[in-house]
């Protein structure tokens, strides 16, 4: 998802495989819930946070400030950790969506997550119902 003409959010075509970091952070949330198989990377602003809110999401932070540095140091290891921290926040039921504010060395994002692609679709469709910039 771009933005466009007047700011507008576009669609971009979706790719299968095209974010290891995605991958990683599936397979750590799927091996967790056993439910999540799909998920979408967007980028963090308060604004998408307040419209999942809006949209009846419950978007979940993690604080990356409190990410030990033993996960920190092991590529994958880090997404395990994010997983752990929003599923123990969301009483261990599967996460709609999550987000962090960055911290050195990464990146602000959140994720909307889903059983399948259709299903992650739907959200953050939801969610774009409420966008307001």
């Amino acid at each position: 998802i771009r933005r466009g003409l007047y700011n507008k959010p576009i669609w971009l075509r979706l790719a299968f495989g095209a974010s290891g970091h995605v991958a990683r952070g599936l397979i750590a949330f799927h091996a967790l819930d056993g439910v999540t198989r799909s998920a979408i990377n967007l980028s963090y602003s308060q604004q998408w946070i307040h419209a999942c809110t809006n949209a009846g999401l419950t978007p979940i932070e993690v604080d990356r400030s409190l990410e030990p540095s033993k996960a920190r140091a092991v590529d994958g290891d880090s997404m395990k950790w994010v997983a752990m921290q929003a599923l123990e926040k969301n009483g261990r039921k599967p996460v709609d969506c999550f987000y962090h504010k960055g911290e050195w060395g990464k990146e602000p994002m959140s994720w909307i997550l889903g059983k399948n692609p259709q299903d992650v679709l739907d959200k953050a469709r939801k969610g774009f119902g409420y966008y307001k910039r």
